[in-house]
């Protein structure tokens, strides 16, 4: 497999455990609230709900950014079609548009 892709499915990875770790401390120190379990400690309950509710939402957009950059270069490395289309050298270069090829001006 490609070091790139390895690298982003590391990071999703870690990125996943992160937010995972934010909702499970958003819902206890909400469910805390909730219940009125929280004695003296209401301000600082409230502070830990909000701040784990703020990392839940920026890091489903973080792993929502990260699987489409994986998902693409799943699909770059796949082709369209699940297998690798082989194009002649040549004809590489006239899709390119080649200085003296018949796409220069395309």
């Amino acid at each position: 497999m490609n070091q790139t892709v390895e690298r982003l499915q590391a990071k999703y990875a870690a990125r996943f455990l992160m937010t995972a770790a934010a909702v499970v401390g958003a819902a206890f120190s909400t469910r805390l609230i909730w219940l009125g379990k929280t004695g003296d400690y209401l301000l600082p309950a409230i502070a830990i709900a909000s701040g784990c509710v703020c990392g839940c939402w920026i890091g489903v957009r973080d792993l929502h950014r990260r699987w489409i950059q994986l998902r693409q270069f799943r699909f770059m490395q796949d082709g369209p079609y699940d297998r690798r289309e082989y194009v002649p050298p040549h004809d590489a270069a006239r899709h390119l548009g080649d200085s003296d090829g018949p796409n220069m001006w395309a």
